[in-house]
């Protein structure tokens, strides 16, 4: 299959308008449909429906978009690591969390920057599956993950730096006036917990019996939506501490502590790039 199409494709996908496409793309509009028909006859699978004023993804349409962007966003990334290879310069792509600890991470990003400056860094923000998938299929280059992660796939380097486990509440919770948190007090409260099945074990041998006791009413895999939760009284999130606030919203450690790592790892087995292996070397001499 010609990249080429996948070019087009992903113009179409993005301005839902084939005569839209073909004018960005500098190509007719009935040479652009033409190929959309026979990539469809070629993959045997319909992938949009045309209507009158725009065309929908199919379901095999939208699975086809995502995976042409993974494969066009993979060979730019190829291409740039070859034409680069004698020099440090190039594009590291790292994929994290919400955590305290990219502030650590961010401060070596910035050393290295000064020793390196044609080196550029592409920052993915998504959680622990969406970025271990990302590693998997070589579109992110390390990636920043909270134990514990089985590091079987992985080679990895753990960051001297730890986070800290608390509870987000809102400015006129009976809660706001504690220096901490204790497990009593989160009998009381409606929870609004990780979906993360590792972290939830983790706070439920946290509570112990009590866990059994609590009014969980939501999950949450992004700590933004969570926040929005919280903000409208729907009951206390249980998180990471953030290198930042959100709006009405503050944090309040647990007690007794709950702390965890934060591991930094890249796919074994791989031929990385000399871009990459100088800046794993920088991240190892520094830690």
């Amino acid at each position: 299959m010609d990249t080429r199409l996948l070019v087009y494709y992903l113009a179409i996908a993005e301005e839902e308008n084939i005569t839209k496409a073909s004018q960005i793309l500098h190509v007719t509009q009935p040479t652009l449909s033409r190929q959309m028909m026979q990539l469809e006859e070629e993959l045997g699978v319909k992938l949009f429906i045309r209507s009158k004023h725009r065309i929908i993804l199919t379901n095999e349409g939208m699975l086809f978009k995502q995976r042409a962007e993974e494969i066009i966003s993979l060979i730019e990334k190829t291409k740039y690591e070859i034409d680069k290879k004698n020099q440090i310069s190039g594009k590291i792509i790292i994929g994290s969390g919400e955590f305290l600890t990219f502030s650590y991470l961010a401060k070596v990003i910035s050393k290295f920057k000064e020793e390196y400056p044609l080196v550029n860094f592409d920052i993915f923000s998504g959680n622990a599956d969406s970025i271990k998938n990302k590693i998997e299929n070589g579109l992110i280059d390390v990636g920043l993950l909270l134990t514990p992660i089985d590091l079987e796939k992985y080679n990895f380097l753990e960051i001297p730096s730890e986070e800290i486990w608390g509870v987000f509440v809102s400015e006129d919770s009976l809660l706001i006036e504690k220096n901490y948190v204790t497990k009593e007090d989160l009998l009381y409260e409606k929870i609004i917990m990780p979906k993360r099945m590792v972290i939830q074990n983790r706070i439920t041998e946290w509570f112990g019996e009590d866990y059994k006791n609590l009014n969980i009413v939501g999950t949450y895999n992004l700590m933004g939506n969570a926040a929005v939760f919280v903000q409208e009284k729907l009951g206390v999130a249980i998180g990471l501490k953030r290198n930042y606030n959100y709006h009405q919203v503050y944090f309040l450690p647990l007690y007794p502590s709950i702390t965890a790592k934060t591991i930094l790892v890249w796919k074994k087995n791989l031929i990385i790039s000399p871009i990459l292996d100088n800046f794993l070397k920088y991240i190892k001499n520094t830690f």
